[in-house]
């Protein structure tokens, strides 16, 4: 009768062992929740506008298209930097 005692105390100090380290992740995820959420509601920046100006696609040739892409890449990474301050270019 002693051996279940002694396995009973041992069952319950080992829940509640869990059930604590389980409360203290519980409010390290809401102080983090916090404190993330806090940066996330920063004021919006403004809307950049696009450095060249949107046209339908016409058909056309591999190497125009590729040129296309080139200069559209060149300009989002350009809004980007002048969007982030880092403006190397």
């Amino acid at each position: 009768m002693e051996n279940i005692i002694d396995g009973l105390e041992i069952t319950v100090i080992g829940m509640c062992v869990v059930f604590f380290i389980l409360l203290v992740l519980y409010a390290a995820l809401k102080a983090m929740e916090l404190v993330f959420a806090a940066e996330a509601r920063a004021p919006e920046t403004e809307a950049v506008e696009p450095a060249v100006p949107h046209k339908p696609l016409e058909p056309q040739a591999e190497d125009e298209a590729e040129e296309e892409v080139a200069v559209a890449i060149a300009a989002a990474v350009a809004a980007h930097r002048a969007r982030e301050g880092t403006g190397a270019g």
